[in-house]
Formats: C-alpha cells, structure tokens, sequence
C-alpha cells in the first residue's frame, strides 16, 4: 500500500517550514502533487523526492515504507 503524506507531514521530513514547500510549489519550480482530497495536496513518495532534491536533501525509503530525510552535509570552504 502507497502511503500519503500531508503538507505539514512533508515539511516535517524535509525538516522545512510548511510555507517553503509551498512556495516551491506555487512557484512553479516543483510541480503540484497530482493527487487532491477534499482541496488540500496528497504527497505520495514520488512527490517528496522532487522536493527534496530542489531543496538539496537526501530523502529514502526504510523497508517499512516509511519516509525519512536527511540534509546533505554542509560543505566547509
């Protein structure tokens, strides 16, 4: 079974604020969740991980199908 994700359970994985997800968005820069219910946005993982590679974030699967993500490490100058 798919699981589904919420917006505020998305920025919660990807450890950002729900108003940047939005903006990715709406922005056009990642394209909306193509799924709907009762008007509000329905992430499946597919969707999470175009998020998190336009926010730069390593995002994976364990074998539960639980979502989990992980910043890539910062890169000293």
């Amino acid at each position: 079974m798919k699981k589904l994700f919420l917006l505020s359970e998305v920025a919660g994985l990807l450890r950002k604020k729900p108003w940047h997800v939005v903006y990715a968005i709406t922005s056009g820069v990642v394209p909306e969740p193509k799924l709907r219910i009762g008007n509000k946005r329905i992430f499946v993982p597919e969707d999470i991980g175009r998020l998190a590679a336009h926010f730069g974030i390593a995002f994976d699967q364990d074998e539960h199908g639980e979502a989990k993500g992980k910043e890539a490490p910062c890169q000293s100058s």
